[in-house]
């Protein structure tokens, strides 16, 4: 008998940019996180590797990563 594997889907809005503060209208301009967005992605990243999670972007937007 195989095993059965389960699947989970998680959702994950990116983190905070300076428009987010100022309640800008966003979505037309890429805007990099500010320090408390690097903080939050920072914490995600840790808390997804933490679960053994193997991730895949579906359906995602042009996406900006700092290195």
């Amino acid at each position: 008998m195989q095993a059965q594997h389960q699947n989970r889907i998680c959702f994950v809005r990116h983190g905070e940019t300076d428009w987010n503060v100022e309640k800008r209208m966003q979505g037309h301009t890429d805007i990099p996180l500010n320090a408390h967005g690097v903080m939050q992605a920072d914490r995600l990243a840790k808390a997804l590797l933490k679960t053994g999670c193997r991730t895949t972007t579906m359906g995602a937007n042009r996406v900006s990563c700092a290195t």
